[in-house]
């Protein structure tokens, strides 16, 4: 296929951390748990409260918690990730890819680099974005605006099939036993604390 030539946007890069950054995550089972055991809880607040049995102002502390992780998550991350391309002139430098059966060559004004497909340890994917995983840490962005047909796209995808590179989160989607248990547990914690609450309060 001819070779991409293109340079990276800041938009590139946010988007490739926020895909970086889900593959350490939880997996959307686990994920949903977490939410309606969180609900749960919160609502368990709201019934101690309203039984008298714990002071309102507790129900702050869930949402000052929840305002804090929607600060850090959609405006300290995305202006780090901004201010690190900026820093970085390497990252907005015009490059040239070339993608064959023999793997992956990355030109640019400091050189010429071929990484043969069995050397990535791992790739990821969205709508937006692909990586190319060439340590546990390190990948190259590829962003799917600058390939020019889908059968590019596949061509991409079926060297990586071949050359058994394993797609990030299509292993180890379930819930493991052991984190299951905890989750279990914590649940009828949270059950067993409602019910002493409940049970001592004078009738």
């Amino acid at each position: 296929m001819p070779p991409i030539k293109g340079r990276y946007t800041p938009d590139d890069f946010r988007k490739a951390q926020r895909l970086h950054a889900r593959q350490g995550a939880a997996s959307a089972d686990t994920r949903i748990f977490l939410v309606v055991l969180v609900v749960f809880f919160y609502i368990s607040l709201i019934v101690l409260v309203l039984l008298g049995r714990l002071d309102g102002l507790y129900l702050l502390a869930p949402l000052a918690l929840l305002l804090v992780f929607l600060l850090f998550q959609y405006m300290y991350r995305p202006y780090m990730w901004g201010r690190t391309f900026r820093k970085n002139k390497a990252l907005s430098a015009p490059f040239e890819l070339e993608l064959s059966g023999e793997g992956l060559a990355v030109s640019n004004p400091a050189g010429r680099a071929l990484t043969p497909w069995n050397n990535f340890v791992k790739w990821a994917e969205d709508r937006e974005m692909i990586l190319l995983y060439r340590s546990y840490l390190a990948f190259q962005m590829l962003p799917k605006r600058l390939f020019a047909t889908e059968g590019d796209l596949q061509f991409l995808r079926e060297q990586l099939t071949r050359n058994s590179v394993p797609q990030a989160g299509k292993a180890n989607k379930k819930i493991s036993l052991n984190r299951l248990l905890v989750y279990i547990f914590l649940f009828i914690a949270i059950l067993a604390m409602i019910y002493v609450n409940i049970r001592s309060i004078p009738r």
